[in-house]
């Protein structure tokens, strides 16, 4: 079963924010000691009894999502299935969104500066 997300966007910045609305804490952890490109956010009080519940992951531009992490993603254990209503975008993985946020979304350095 899919659990609900929303995506935001804003000037090559993505989140997706799972279970919006909910009133938890959350914390920034890294799933290994590689050097992601993403950060992953946590409920505080089940990452304190060692369990890793996703509840967000941002990627500071959309430049930043490759297929080399996506595979990478795919490869985590315990992920959900996310439904992002507002987009249209059902019971997909998380990489499957960020795919789309890349292919939809502009990158930041993408714009002319002048």
């Amino acid at each position: 079963m899919a659990v609900p997300a929303e995506l935001k966007y804003f000037d090559g910045l993505i989140f997706l924010d799972l279970l919006p609305g909910s009133r938890r804490a959350r914390v920034s952890n890294d799933p290994d000691d590689r050097n992601w490109p993403f950060y992953f956010y946590y409920d505080d009080e089940k990452l304190a009894c060692g369990e890793r519940e996703l509840v967000g992951l941002e990627v500071l531009d959309v430049s930043n999502i490759t297929d080399y992490w996506l595979s990478e993603l795919d490869k985590m254990e315990g992920l959900p299935r996310v439904d992002v209503p507002d987009l249209g975008l059902m019971d997909m993985t998380i990489s499957d969104v960020l795919r789309w946020a890349k292919q939809t979304y502009p990158s930041r350095y993408s714009k002319a500066t002048g």
